[in-house]
């Protein structure tokens, strides 16, 4: 029982529509691909949260340090009070907003990302 030209061209090109992986384990080192991207992700989501616990740590050891300076005791380790509170404020003041300046690139970068 001969196939009709019709069927001999749909089973042909049928044939030839086939996809052809690029090796026999594409699928496993595409789904280990997958696997290590989210666990990153997780690692990463993790680290973001530990570095804002850390920065809102930082301002309130900051603030506390900045109350606890501010006393009218003339002289705070052989320095000025008004000059060790002032150069303590700047440098608070400075690390303060690169770090957070950093969490809220990260955290753009993650929302970018998804």
């Amino acid at each position: 029982m001969g196939m009709l030209p019709r069927e001999q061209v749909i089973s042909k090109l049928m044939k030839q529509s086939t996809l052809k992986l690029p090796n026999h384990n594409f699928e496993s080192e595409l789904m280990d691909k997958i696997y290590e991207h989210s666990r990153r992700k997780e690692e990463l989501n993790k680290a973001y949260r530990l570095s804002s616990l850390f920065l809102f740590l930082g301002f309130l050891s900051g603030i506390g340090i900045n109350i606890c300076f501010n006393t009218n005791d003339p002289l705070t380790l052989g320095l000025p009070t008004n000059d060790f509170l002032l150069g303590f404020q700047i440098t608070f003041m400075f690390f303060a907003l690169s770090q957070l300046d950093r969490i809220i690139e990260a955290i753009s970068r993650l929302r970018n990302s998804n």
